[in-house]
C-alpha cells in the first residue's frame, strides 16, 4: 500500500500551514464597522497596549459573535458604557481611566478603533467641502456660512459643546436636548468644518436642508383629491396626534418594553 504522507506531500502542507497561518492571523484582526453612510475598515486588532489609548477620546469596539445576543448586559457588567449602538455587534464608548484599565483583559472584544473627525463628516457634506461636489438645492446658505446639524454623543453637556461651537466661529440656531442623540443646528464657515468635527463631543455633521410637505405623489395613492371634489373633507383645523416606539438601538436602557 502507498503511503499517502510521502516526505513531499508533508512538505507541501507544512509550507500551507506557513503561508496560510498568517492570511487566518490578519483576518482575525480586520473588520468592517458601517456608520451612518461611511464604510470604515479596520485593519488593527484590540490594542493590548495601555499607553496606545487615549482617555476621554471615543472609540468604536465590535464584539465577538459569542457575546452579540447579550452584548448590552456583557458591557454592563464589565463596567462598561455603551453611547450608542453603530451596527452589527458594534458600539461606540467613551474611554475613562477605569475602562482604560479593563480593555486589555476583555476577550471578548474582537477589534477597536478611535472615531477620527473625518468619519463623523457626512459623506455629502465631506464631499461639498473637498469640492468634489455642489450642495444639494434644498440647502440653504446662511449669512455665517453653510448650515449644519451636529449630533453630540449622549451625556456630553450640551451647553459646554456649543460654546466650543462658537469659539470657532460658528453660529448657534438651536439646541435640542435628547437622552437618545442631542444635537445642535449651527451655521458654520466651510473651512471650518473639519475643526468642527475635531471637537470631542461631536458624534455627526451633516448639511441641514429646508423641509417641506411634499405630498403630490402619496395624495394619488390614497385618492386623496377625489375625497376633497367629492366629500368636501380635507382635514382643515384637525389636530393629528403620532406615537413612536422609537428604534432598538441595542441598548435595553432606553427601549420602550410595550
Amino acid at each position: 500500500m502507498n503511503n499517502r504522507f510521502t516526505p513531499g506531500l508533508i512538505a507541501l502542507y507544512f509550507l500551507i500551514y506557513l503561508v496560510g497561518l498568517p492570511i487566518i492571523l490578519v483576518a482575525q484582526d480586520t473588520g468592517i464597522i458601517n456608520f451612518y453612510d461611511q464604510v470604515i475598515e479596520v485593519k488593527s486588532a484590540k490594542s493590548a497596549n495601555r499607553a496606545s489609548l487615549e482617555e476621554d477620546a471615543y472609540y468604536f469596539i465590535h464584539l465577538d459573535e459569542r457575546v452579540k445576543a447579550n452584548a448590552p448586559q456583557r458591557l454592563i457588567e464589565s463596567g462598561i458604557t455603551a453611547i450608542q449602538y453603530v451596527s452589527d455587534g458594534t458600539y461606540i464608548i467613551k474611554l475613562d481611566r477605569a475602562t482604560m484599565e479593563k480593555m486589555p483583559s476583555l476577550t471578548y472584544v474582537r477589534f477597536m478603533k478611535k472615531v477620527e473627525p473625518t468619519e463623523k463628516i457626512a459623506t455629502s457634506l465631506l464631499n461639498y467641502i473637498s469640492e468634489k461636489t455642489a450642495p444639494d438645492t434644498k440647502v440653504v446658505f446662511g449669512p455665517q456660512g453653510v448650515p449644519v446639524k451636529a449630533a453630540i454623543f449622549k451625556g456630553e453637556n450640551l451647553d459646554e459643546v456649543a460654546k466650543q461651537m462658537e469659539a470657532i466661529g460658528a453660529t448657534i440656531l438651536s439646541k435640542i436636548s435628547s437622552n437618545i442623540s442631542p444635537t445642535i443646528s449651527l451655521q458654520v464657515p466651510k473651512e471650518k468644518i473639519q475643526e468642527l468635527a475635531r471637537l470631542n463631543g461631536v458624534c455627526r455633521i451633516e448639511l441641514s436642508q429646508s423641509v417641506g410637505p411634499q405630498t403630490d405623489v402619496a395624495r394619488g395613492i390614497m385618492n386623496v383629491e377625489e375625497v376633497w371634489a367629492n366629500l368636501n373633507l380635507k382635514g382643515a383645523n384637525q389636530t393629528i396626534a403620532f406615537t413612536d416606539g422609537g428604534l432598538d438601538r441595542g441598548d435595553a436602557s432606553d427601549m420602550i418594553t410595550d
